[in-house]
């Protein structure tokens, strides 16, 4: 551990480790920690007396770094008869978890370099502090622990000499009473020769003991709090009835002896990743289930022989014993404050290193990045963050928005209320949201204005990102129909999927607060265990709509799949969504942004700030004077006549910039139904209960964007022109489906919104069907080469004969979903259109009147092969004809995928960040 051979974690030799270990295991036995229970109950209570404060200064605690100031001040006093300080110390506290990272981070560096650590050991800590912050940290903690060391070799040298008082008060390491430190445990063992009880060797034992122990620990506390609040109406509660029962005086200190005989409190020790998320061996690996280690379960013998633990064995960790009463100590705190921390916990706060202010930009004061990204969106800011990694390198971000929990209040974070601003209503917008940006007439296919109609849900910063969109957006085919267009096989499903999986961190459904019929399936393997920052679970409230969904699915012929995010989307499954399974908010790319906040220095952040041109010098861009397409098209870059005819110097003509537009489109009636749906949040009763429900426990239909499952199937055959059916076997791969069921509970009639022409006293649930396989184009183009007037925006949805046969099936298929036996208990009638509207004349004419994008704009900026004329970016993101200039969002996909694009921007970001962080 960052070159300390020394220790008994670095130690190879089996005979010396056993004699190493030998001299420190009566010092961590079970019988000596019972002396530092007082202090352990001490430190405790000073952590719950820090977390109090925290909550009361600033409405949050973060739990990791006072889990580790806590953890680490109690070894310390065991292990060194002293403390660090950490609970009394914010700054310190930081600080430390600073170093604990440092370390982490060069452990596997000075494993193949050897001479990093002693060599900086020789160097002024100053310097160190100036070139290398992250060393100096590691040797300053180092130096210490040598001060330590010398200190206690004198007090044993006076011993020895006869000058200590007694010898009662330094015990030897064979005596019944242990020694009061570590250090003596080492200095008076007979056993060690003198050569091991040199002070660089005993502070290296020293060193990786209080690092190894605290962090350790503190991991499993945070890990086992979050699991506890994130179920806290099983689990928690569970865990406070077993306490609750043990305590038979609140006034009287229960001892960790009688906590040791709780069956909820057996503790679990660490076990090899493969063994674990071997599902033949531990069924749900990634399922909270303390009751698989309990007597109860049937199969306890046999996942016990299974059971490799750190826990056991001659190199087990030395420090288990008082860990599990740190732990055990913890517990016990926690039924008198973990249910209302679950609630307090729930606050929200912008943290940043250093002063907050030094992360934002000033506009009009001149600076110079390496790394300039305009838009800090869902790609913007995952490539930002990436970048950020590197602490040599300096990002700037240039956003049009703001946060939007400034410009949007809650409505951008409550998942119920995601529909606010929706549909194509030209009133009900938010400026600090919005860029009023409307398509051109579509009078060949659209029987509204063209104010009516917008192109994008045209939000600054990704701000009303639905959350729906983690899910269903995988097949095999179509991204390796990717990889072939753009002469790239590192966009095969096979090798993408690393990419899919880096950005999200995946929480099971907890099971036992769900539904018996609502029992949401997943597949392990397509997440990482280490991905993030963004958070994928699952809603508290599921919509009773859903469970019927899934049987009227099964009726039509769909199968229920394990995931739509496995290779295969012709079934229908439960959906995940980008939603914080806590607290039970949105999750969206701002998560990069605060996690870049806390731990960089090096991004800065232009807010509220509109890009105006890419400065491009003799073929290479220099820096920001974006919508792409249009920021493209105003540097130079694009159509040529287009340049020429707004008086716009020509860089790269490229043909292909604005063209090539697709998009998702949205058909079908709305019926009333007899179920709770969120129309009911228009009654104002219920919209007060529910939101009390969610400020007290995040519970409740607030929790749920409106809509828990999506089918995806190819339209029946006879149900479309033969021609029609041939041309999508021709163009589309075998395992892309036609359409998409996305079903929500609310009102969806004419698109204008989800409560417009709704009766607030009935119940709705709109049969909503998108197609995704289209033939229709549309185009973006610019009538000023200034960014703040808006593009020409033209997106032709339906123009083509074909989409629009397959858009009369797909209304009547949604029909068809609503008039299974399985659904009809609960279907009332039909809401919108009505039953009466039977042709395809007068279907044809509702989808006219009624038809909605999905907001999936995509392939504006198509990537493409070099000799494409048409390809805009080459795979990897670099615009064609210009140096040091790439363009990362959903505009440079080669065609627009089937499902939601959310998570696959995510990943073409991550897959480029990847590439530049690669090539420098």
């Amino acid at each position: 551990m960052t070159g300390t051979p020394q220790g008994i974690f670095g130690t190879i030799h089996h005979d010396i480790h056993k004699r190493r270990r030998a001299a420190i295991s009566p010092f961590f036995s079970k019988s000596a920690i019972t002396f530092s229970e007082a202090m352990i109950h001490e430190k405790m209570e000073l952590f719950g007396e820090r977390l109090s404060g925290q909550l009361a200064n600033h409405g949050i605690a973060e739990l990791r770094k006072n889990f580790l100031a806590m953890t680490t001040d109690t070894l310390c006093g065991h292990a060194f008869d002293s403390s660090l300080e950490l609970l009394e110390d914010d700054n310190a506290a930081l600080e430390w978890q600073r170093t604990i990272k440092a370390i982490a981070i060069l452990t596997p560096l000075q494993k193949q370099f050897t001479w990093i650590i002693p060599t900086a050991l020789k160097l002024p800590l100053w310097a160190l502090r100036m070139v290398v912050p992250d060393i100096a940290r590691i040797v300053a903690l180092r130096r210490d622990m040598h001060k330590q060391a010398d200190a206690a070799i004198s007090v044993n040298q006076s011993f020895m000499r006869g000058d200590s008082p007694t010898k009662e008060s330094t015990s030897s390491a064979d005596d019944t009473t242990p020694p009061t430190n570590m250090f003596q445990s080492m200095l008076l063992n007979n056993h060690l020769p003198p050569a091991e009880k040199r002070r660089n060797r005993i502070a290296q034992e020293a060193f990786t003991i209080i690092v190894a122990g605290g962090e350790t620990t503190a991991r499993v506390l945070t890990t086992a709090t979050y699991h506890l609040l994130a179920n806290r109406d099983t689990a928690l509660k569970r865990l406070r009835d077993e306490l609750n029962a043990a305590i038979v005086d609140p006034d009287v200190r229960i001892e960790v002896r009688t906590l040791e005989q709780l069956p909820w409190l057996t503790p679990i020790s660490m076990t090899l990743r493969d063994i674990l998320l071997d599902v033949s061996v531990f069924p749900d690996p990634l399922k909270f289930l303390p009751d698989r280690w309990l007597s109860t379960n049937p199969d306890l013998d046999r996942v016990t022989r299974a059971y490799v633990p750190f826990g056991r064995g001659s190199r087990m960790c030395i420090g288990l014993n008082i860990a599990f009463m740190i732990m055990k100590i913890y517990t016990l705190f926690s039924v008198v404050s973990l249910a209302s921390f679950a609630v307090a916990t729930l606050g929200e706060y912008i943290q940043a290193q250093g002063l907050l202010g030094s992360h934002f930009g000033i506009p009009g004061l001149p600076a110079t990045y390496d790394y300039v990204i305009v838009g800090g969106g869902t790609a913007g800011l995952t490539v930002a963050r990436r970048l950020a990694a590197n602490a040599s390198s300096t990002i700037a971000v240039i956003e049009a928005g703001d946060f939007y929990e400034f410009s949007n209040g809650n409505i951008s974070e409550i998942p119920a209320f995601a529909a606010n601003f929706g549909g194509n209503n030209p009133i009900q917008k938010n400026p600090y949201l919005d860029w009023y940006q409307y398509t051109e007439p579509q009078p060949a296919n659209f029987r509204r204005s063209k104010i009516s109609v917008r192109l994008w849900k045209a939000n600054r910063w990704d701000q009303r990102e639905e959350l729906l969109m983690a899910e269903s957006v995988r097949t095999l085919g179509a991204f390796d129909r990717w990889a072939e267009e753009v002469g790239d096989e590192s966009y095969k499903f096979s090798n993408f999927l690393r990419y899919f999986k880096r950005s999200s961190k995946f929480h099971p459904p907890d099971s036992a607060s769900r539904p018996q019929n609502a029992t949401a399936q997943f597949n392990a393997s397509d997440w990482s265990l280490d991905g993030g920052p963004v958070q994928v679970s699952y809603a508290s409230w599921v919509n009773p709509i859903s469970s019927w969904l899934g049987l009227s699915f099964q009726e039509l012929g769909l199968k229920e799949l394990q995931s739509l995010t496995s290779g295969t989307l012709l079934g229908w499954s439960w959906l995940a969504e980008d939603l914080d399974p806590v607290s039970q908010t949105r999750s969206s790319s701002e998560a990069f942004l605060r996690e870049a906040l806390e731990e960089t220095t090096n991004l800065v952040l232009y807010k509220s700030t509109l890009a105006k041109k890419i400065i491009i010098e003799g073929g290479t861009a220099k820096g920001v004077s974006i919508r792409s397409p249009q920021i493209l098209i105003v540097s130079g870059i694009g159509p040529k006549q287009t340049l020429e005819s707004q008086g716009i110097d020509v860089i790269a003509d490229r043909g292909g910039v604005g063209q090539n537009l697709q998009d998702n489109v949205l058909v079908g009636p709305t019926y009333s139904v007899d179920v709770v749906t969120h129309n009911s949040l228009q009654n104002p009763d219920f919209l007060a209960q529910a939101i009390e429900h969610y400020n007290a426990n995040r519970t409740g239909i607030l929790t749920n964007v409106g809509g828990d499952v999506a089918g995806f199937e190819k339209i029946p055959r006879n149900m479309v022109r033969p021609s029609t059916y041939q041309a999508l076997q021709d163009n589309f791969p075998g395992d892309w489906p036609h359409i998409e069921y996305l079903v929500l509970d609310s009102y969806f009639g004419t698109g204008s919104g989800s409560t417009l022409g709704a009766d607030p006293s009935k119940q709705y649930v709109a049969a909503s069907v998108g197609l995704v396989a289209t033939f229709s184009r549309g185009n973006v183009s610019i009538n000023s080469n200034d960014t703040s007037i808006n593009p020409v925006v033209s997106p032709n949805w339906l123009s083509d004969p074909r989409d629009q046969d397959i858009a009369i099936a797909a209304f009547r298929r949604g029909r068809q979903l609503f008039s299974t036996n399985a659904i009809k208990p609960i279907v009332v009638a039909e809401a919108y259109p009505g039953a009466n509207i039977t042709t395809d004349e007068q279907i044809w004419a509702i989808i006219q009147q009624s038809a909605n994008s999905v907001y999936n704009p995509a392939g504006t900026n198509k990537m493409g092969k070099v000799d494409d004329e048409m390809a805009v970016v080459d795979s990897r993101g670099r615009v064609i004809g210009v140096s040091s200039l790439r363009v990362i969002d959903a505009s440079i996909f080669p065609f627009l995928p089937p499902g939601q694009p959310s998570a696959t921007v995510y990943a073409v970001a991550e897959r480029i960040a990847d590439d530049i962080m690669h090539s420098f």
